[in-house]
């Protein structure tokens, strides 16, 4: 792996933008891409950006790998970087499950999950393509 963050810093606006978006779309998972900075191991979100989700199945998520790659693109223009896929689990607990672990391809980005049952709970993780390791998520500025 690249980089490996030991924390994450979402600010309300950031936080506000995946959970509005989850809401949205109701039993389908909702998708998205968060940039910002990377301060050593602390990567600080700055810009949460939807994606379609282009699966026709309800609990699955994928996005069009063509718009990840112009997200990672916009990012690296800006001086900033690609820090997570998020996606949400409109049923469930924000607990990687069997397919997120068959579909993490990007071992340098977090994966952060939504969870909306039974209440809503944000959370981060890291994955070298074996174990999934919790990163802890520092709410505010």
């Amino acid at each position: 792996m690249e980089g490996q963050a030991t924390r994450l810093l979402l600010p309300p606006a950031v936080e506000e933008a995946m959970v509005a978006h989850g809401k949205r779309e109701g039993l389908r998972e909702a998708c998205g891409l968060l940039g910002g900075r990377k301060k050593g191991t602390l990567w600080l979100a700055e810009v949460y950006r939807e994606t379609m989700n282009l699966s026709p199945l309800l609990g699955r998520y994928r996005m069009d790998p063509l718009e990840v790659l112009r997200f990672s693109h916009s990012m690296e223009t800006e001086g900033r970087a690609w820090l997570a896929i998020v996606h949400t689990h409109p049923q469930g607990p924000p607990l990687p499950s069997e397919t997120d672990g068959a579909e993490a391809f990007y071992p340098d980005v977090l994966y952060v999950i939504v969870g909306f049952w039974p209440t809503i709970d944000i959370r981060a993780y890291q994955t070298d393509g074996v174990a999934w390791r919790r990163i802890p998520i520092q709410r505010g500025r």
